[in-house]
């Protein structure tokens, strides 16, 4: 089963992208909600589960950011609260592949992630306790 998609612009304000907008009809299509084997596809899953759950803040990786449109087309055509989003530059390796589980990158150390996190996003930890906390 899929969704039918048309020229209206979907467009939303990222917290660190800025304004996103694509029009589906032209760029994705109509797109899946449910697959073949009768299962829910990711995009209505998220879209039902989120607000279920009533998230207001999605915090996740840019790979993920020209999904987002879909799910808001979701949110509005099943009236539901579309959440604040915040898409993250994705971790790679020195060969450009995404740090994953997929990939068999290893874990974070959980003694200090924080530490780890820094180092992977190249922040100095020194000065910029001011801009994580400020967003």
């Amino acid at each position: 089963m899929r969704v039918h998609t048309d020229a209206t612009p979907v467009s939303f304000d990222d917290a660190l992208q800025g304004r996103i907008s694509q029009i589906l009809e032209v760029e994705v299509g109509d797109f899946v909600v449910r697959r073949a084997d009768g299962l829910f596809a990711y995009q209505l899953a998220v879209v039902v589960d989120d607000a279920e759950q009533a998230i207001t803040h999605v915090v996740r990786g840019a790979d993920l950011l020209d999904s987002t449109p879909r799910q808001i087309y979701l949110q509005k055509l099943l009236n539901l609260p579309a959440p604040a989003y915040l898409h993250l530059p994705v971790a790679v390796n020195d060969r450009g592949e995404k740090l994953s589980k997929q990939t068999l990158a290893p874990a974070v150390s959980r003694v200090n992630p924080v530490v780890v996190l820094f180092e992977v996003f190249g922040i100095s930890q020194a000065g910029s306790a001011g801009r994580v906390a400020g967003g």
